[in-house]
């Protein structure tokens, strides 16, 4: 051997993966010391040479935990998977930039609901958790995310709902079905506290709620969790509506089957199965719902993925409208629909990731079936959707580009559209109203050191029926800077718009006994919403970290619309009860200003966990038109703060405000454990709305008690406390936990807007196994 040789090196090779999706994690990094030994590529995989035949390294990747793994030359196939880490500063989201990235980083408020805060709460649909969420309120169906949205039942939604990346919103009403969305196969749920159209177009102005579904870990799972819920008789005999010894109730069960099955295919099934005896006379369900997500590896082709993703439910459903009085007729209904659906969407995809380069194709067919009574035609909705997304890392992963086209075509029929504009002469159907839209969209993120900026652009024609659109450029603007190691700032400003909905310009009928009326002239909404916030980390003793976050936040609208109840004739007639009903109107200018700060963290003493959540939002709104001497920004600041500790019931003050909002909100949510136990206690508050919608009083017409009863009978008080605490036990013998809730422990009567009561206290049991 000469003096110069060298001797061989040995090779360490395999993949850095998330422990729980199974995908690869790019720029993953494996280092001895201070040394990088390895840097991951696009799919999550890593080589390098060393002279000895095993070595210790230490295995890090941005938002997850690190961990030292002992690795040995020539084992070709080790993977690595990484727990995503558990603080709220850490928290990795895809929603605001369309690719993995740390919450702190971003550049709007965003708000992550874990699959182990949606387990702790025994949700059964969405709408339970995101009521959980600091500033975000779901009335009737409705999201609002802080005052964005007053009320509008079942049509139409500024806040866009996505699940796994497309929307969810069926055609004919652009509403959400909360119920559909599947809450156990949910990963995580991310909620976008602000303008979000140019990469999600029109019904993103108020925010974005993604539900993210799970993929397959290294090992199968199958979950089941059975539940039975109980609720108490209320507080007042008077309002029970059902026979003396009945006692209504709701019974399900949830599953989740996940599996990888080989190298390269990914399997998970899910469903849900739910029947209720509703506390609210007519306001019975029953649902079976059914999921299955697919994924395929070409492995002939490294990082292409293609797969089929799809959801069917039946619904029988009872609808509570109104009541039939505020005090012993609260549980009592006035008008109610009895309806049976069918829903279902097939999601095929396809995606590429090479290099520093990705592609992704998403699309999704959405059908919404509901059934005629028989004299009656059906309601049909379908929307096919299509996203293109194309994202380059440029200079060291320094600079993300990311650009797309979408396209959306919608045909529906309903007997609740106008007759004569999709009946023939003998009452048949004959034509579908459309809907469609086509955009280009493009964002560039740049990171400089501790500054990361932002840009993004979209453009979109949107067409409903006879009304086509061309959006102006929506612009969307955001800057996040590192103070320090755990402390960011954050700057956003966001476009926004919203095309009304079919069934907000083409519904005529009677709704129980309430007659909504069509509105041809309709226009879109447009917006801007703008916020400054700071997010920072910090220590809870020795064990336990935490985040607090605190934004101010200012939102603008023109032509904002809102569903008005009065009479509305047609032009030459007398005014009668005939013409009373709902009718969504174009209100004119609104302003929404307010500030709202979050607390959460995890607290670790000896075999005691805490993990504490908080939060407040402070929401003032005007209509601009209706209030012109609003329009000074020094008077309209005076207004916000000046009014921050009064209650405006019954006051002059109250005129400025948009009606159907609540101007305070919070939310408290504490998760203990303690060796097999763990407990849990749940605060929402929510202030009195201090305007009704003046055309409520038209009610009293019909309903004589339609609200007096429950706004004098509440005057003593501010809002409302709504208390749940819960109780666990884990039995690590037969893999399972015993979960006894009571929600609403107080039994408070409280009602979310007028005409709806809440339930009163209920007892729920639930038992999850998980092998």
């Amino acid at each position: 051997m000469s003096l110069g040789a060298q001797a061989p090196r040995a090779v360490f090779q395999g993949k850095v993966v998330d422990a729980q999706s199974g995908d690869g994690l790019p720029g993953a990094t494996l280092q001895k010391g201070k040394e990088v030994l390895g840097l991951c590529g696009s799919t999550g995989e890593f080589r390098f040479e060393l002279e000895q035949a095993e070595t210790l390294v230490l295995v890090r990747y941005v938002g997850y935990t690190p961990q030292e793994v002992l690795l040995r030359a020539g084992d070709s196939g080790r993977e690595i998977r990484l727990k995503p880490e558990a603080t709220a500063l850490d928290a990795m989201v895809v929603t605001g930039s369309r690719y993995g990235k740390r919450a702190a980083e971003e550049t709007v408020s965003i708000e992550v609901v874990s699959r182990e805060l949606i387990k702790n709460t025994s949700a059964v649909e969405s709408a339970e958790i995101l009521n959980r969420v600091p500033g975000v309120q779901v009335s009737d169906g409705q999201a609002n995310i802080r005052g964005g949205s007053g009320y509008a039942y079942g049509v139409g939604s500024r806040v866009s709902v996505l699940l796994d990346g497309l929307p969810i919103l069926a055609a004919d009403q652009m509403n959400a079905e909360w119920q559909y969305l599947p809450l156990e196969m949910t990963d995580q749920i991310e909620i976008i506290k602000g303008a979000s159209s140019v990469f999600y177009g029109s019904g993103s102005m108020n925010g974005i709620v993604h539900v993210l579904t799970t993929w397959p870990g290294a090992e199968p799972e199958t979950r089941l969790g059975v539940y039975s819920d109980v609720v108490d008789q209320p507080r007042t005999p008077e309002q029970r509506w059902y026979a003396s010894g009945e006692t209504p109730h709701s019974q399900g069960l949830f599953f989740c089957h996940s599996e990888r099955i080989g190298q390269n295919f990914d399997l998970v099934l899910g469903g849900n199965g739910h029947v209720e005896r509703s506390f609210r006379q007519f306001n019975d369900e029953q649902r079976l719902r059914f999921n299955l997500k697919t994924r395929y590896r070409i492995p002939s082709k490294p990082g292409m993925v293609v797969g089929l993703n799809a959801t069917g439910m039946y619904e029988n459903s009872n609808r509570f409208l109104i009541w039939s009085g505020s005090d012993a007729n609260a549980y009592r209904a006035f008008s109610y629909s009895d309806d049976r659906y069918y829903f279902f969407n097939l999601d095929p995809f396809w995606s590429w990731h090479r290099n520093k380069a990705s592609h992704q194709l998403k699309t999704r067919f959405f059908r919404k079936f509901r059934f005629g009574t028989g004299t009656d035609i059906d309601a049909i909705a379908n929307i096919a959707l299509a996203d293109y997304q194309f994202q380059q890392r440029f200079w060291d992963n320094k600079l993300v580009a990311t650009a797309g086209m979408t396209g959306s075509y919608g045909w529906t029929q309903s007997n609740l559209f106008l007759p004569e504009l999709q009946l023939d002469s003998l009452g048949n159907p004959a034509r579908f109203f459309e809907l469609f839209s086509a955009a280009a969209f493009a964002q560039v993120e740049g990171s400089f050191n501790r500054l990361n900026v932002l840009l993004g652009l979209r453009y979109e024609i949107n067409g409903s029926d006879l009304l086509v659109e061309g959006s102006i450029p929506v612009l969307r603007l955001g800057a996040n800077y590192r103070l320090s190691e755990q402390t960011f700032l954050r700057f956003s400003l966001g476009q926004s718009y919203r095309m009304p909905s079919l069934a907000e310009r083409f519904l005529r009928g009677n709704v129980g006994g309430l007659n909504i009326f069509p509105n041809f002239d309709l226009l879109p909404e447009t917006g801007i919403n703008s916020e400054l916030g700071i997010k920072a980390g910090f220590k809870l003793g020795k064990r336990g970290t935490g985040s607090f976050d605190a934004s101010v936040f200012w939102m603008e609208f023109d032509r904002m619309t809102e569903y008005s109840l009065g009479f509305y004739p047609p032009a030459g007639t007398d005014t009668s009860l005939a013409w009373l009903g709902w009718k969504s109107l174009n209100t004119g200018r609104a302003r929404i200003a307010g500030f709202e700060c979050a607390v959460q963290g995890t607290i670790q003493y000896r075999k005691l966990r805490l993990q504490p959540m908080i939060g407040y939002t402070y929401s003032f709104g005007t209509n601009l038109e209706k209030n012109p001497e609003m329009q000074n920004v020094g008077l309209f600041l005076e207004r916000v703060g000046g009014t921050f500790f009064q209650n405006l019931q019954d006051k002059p003050e109250a005129e400025w405000l948009l009606p159907m909002r609540s101007r305070h909100t919070a939310r408290m949510d504490v998760q203990g454990d303690w060796k097999r136990w763990g407990f849990g206690l749940n605060v929402r508050y929510q202030s009195f709305i201090e305007r009704y919608d003046p055309n409520f009083t038209v009610v009293s017409l019909a309903i004589p008690d339609f609200n007096d009863s429950y706004v004098l009978n509440r005057k003593h008080r501010n809002g409302d406390w709504i208390v749940d605490v819960r109780l666990q036990y884990h039995l690590p013998k037969w893999n399972c936990r015993v979960s006894f809730l009571v929600k609403n422990i107080g039994s408070l009567e409280y009602a979310d807007r007028p005409g709806i009561m809440n339930a009163p206290r209920s007892f729920t049991l639930r038992w999850d196994f998980s092998w």
